[in-house]
């Protein structure tokens, strides 16, 4: 199947087709890795044509011709070997990577250290969308955009490659992105990884939100909330969450918090701006809820963004306490998750099942109205917050996340695990109508979590 489709590519020979039938390949790559697991033979065979095609595009470059595929390559010399990156084995399971990077003539250029649970090594994490920012921007989740680890190929989304090109961290400076710290391709590993990046997020220095590349309106979103956010922050100081108007539009808003009201064209730069595609995550929850020291986002021009961890945020970072209240209004969520933690730290052992589970029930619940790139992290996600929620009285394996599962299998298992733990048949209110289902073969009392509801 691979000879024959590289073979029939090579005769056609143009740069549009070679584009093309890569963006394809990799499209089918990620699905079947998604929903049939990696060690599926149809996602096994995906991935030779997906790398015979890529052969051929380099092939074809040293040729002289130049495919379509928009990929970042090294202009400085000496060029790095072009072999792909190969990850170690994480040497334990308490184990992670984090990463130092640098920009050199616009190629990125970084190197991995492990670390685990125990040590003291000081970190950021990263939070931003595998593929579009915000409306319109026209990127994808595709690994189009190459990088060089250890002066190996490493291929990422384009969305990752401006932000690491905007963000422009200190040397000595680590960080930790999902796409790059964890080794995708291994299902056991990324499984294991998931269930721990409540711990993860809940342990960086901060975490860093990419909203995307600057528009015409985020200068003057910038000002509104550099209005906004010191008003409700010591609002929030003195009289907790509940001292902020619920409703944004009404004068007893405004008046409650001491500004004067959004004139239309305001109102509508912050519709836009909160448009962005990250407000949308169901990740979002997590690291709102356990970037306990604060959310620096990162969103204005290139010349005002890039900047220097180690130092106090300057402009174009918002620390956004702000964002914290509205997924608590929206979602129903704590703004710190020890609001949570110190409650379930005194409950009796036989209390643990049944609270964890009427827990991830509610978040599962919540996340549906959420996006996410592989829909098996509408659960996956609560069960991560849920987990470092209750880090207290339960360890990372008390709830299985598994990427080797199909979407059918995950939603089953937390649906079963859900009713048998809470003793309660609560959640077949949460069903929805047969036709409104993305996924079929699903029994009939179990929620296709992928459907707002």
């Amino acid at each position: 199947m691979c000879d024959g489709l590289a073979d029939a590519l090579r005769a056609k020979g143009t740069s549009e087709s070679l584009e093309e039938a890569l963006e394809l390949a990799q499209a089918v790559v990620t699905g079947f890795t998604n929903y049939k697991g990696q060690n599926d033979p149809r996602t096994q065979r995906a991935v030779q044509d997906l790398d015979a095609i890529r052969k051929l595009c380099e092939s074809t470059k040293r040729q002289g011709a130049t495919p379509g595929v928009s990929v970042k390559h090294a202009t400085h010399s000496p060029r790095p070997s072009e072999s792909r990156y190969e990850y170690a084995s994480l040497p334990k399971p308490s184990a992670y990577r984090v990463l130092q990077y640098e920009v050199k003539d616009s190629v990125i250029y970084c190197s991995l250290r492990t670390v685990d649970e125990a040590s003291t090594d000081v970190y950021s994490a990263l939070s931003y969308t595998w593929a579009s920012a915000r409306p319109g921007d026209g990127l994808t989740a595709d690994l189009t955009c190459k990088i060089f680890c250890e002066g190996k190929e490493l291929y990422i989304t384009q969305n990752l490659f401006d932000a690491l090109s905007a963000l422009r961290i200190q040397p000595n400076t680590f960080l930790w992105v999902d796409a790059i710290c964890i080794n995708q391709n291994d299902l056991e590993e990324r499984s294991s990884q998931v269930a721990m990046m409540g711990s993860i997020y809940a342990r960086a220095k901060h975490t860093i939100v990419w909203l995307g590349k600057p528009d015409d309106c985020s200068e003057v979103v910038h000002g509104l909330l550099q209005r906004l956010a010191p008003t409700v922050d010591a609002l929030v100081s003195d009289q907790g969450a509940d001292g902020i108007p619920e409703d944004p539009v009404s004068s007893v808003f405004w008046t409650k918090i001491g500004c004067q009201p959004f004139s239309p064209s305001e109102q509508m730069a912050l519709v836009r701006f909160f448009d962005r595609y990250w407000f949308e995550r169901c990740w979002i929850m997590q690291e709102s809820c356990l970037g306990q020291r604060g959310l620096l986002y990162l969103w204005r021009t290139a010349s005002t963004a890039s900047a220097t961890l180690e130092a106090a945020p300057p402009v174009g970072y918002q620390p956004m306490r702000l964002t914290g209240l509205a997924l608590q209004c929206a979602q129903g969520l704590p703004v710190s998750s020890e609001e949570i933690l110190v409650p379930a730290s005194r409950l009796r052992s036989d209390e643990v099942k049944p609270v964890f589970y009427r827990v991830l029930q509610h978040i599962t619940q919540k996340s549906r109205t959420s996006n996410a790139t592989d829909p098996r992290d509408k659960v996956f996600a609560p069960a991560a917050l849920a987990l470092q929620l209750f880090s207290r009285v339960v360890d990372p394996g008390f709830f299985t996340i598994s990427y080797q599962e199909t979407v059918q299998e995950t939603y089953t298992r937390v649906s079963r695990l859900i009713v048998q733990n809470t003793q309660s048949l609560s959640l077949l209110t949460k069903v929805e109508d047969r036709s409104f289902r993305h996924f079929s073969g699903l029994p009939s009392w179990v929620p296709d979590f992928s459907v707002p509801f």
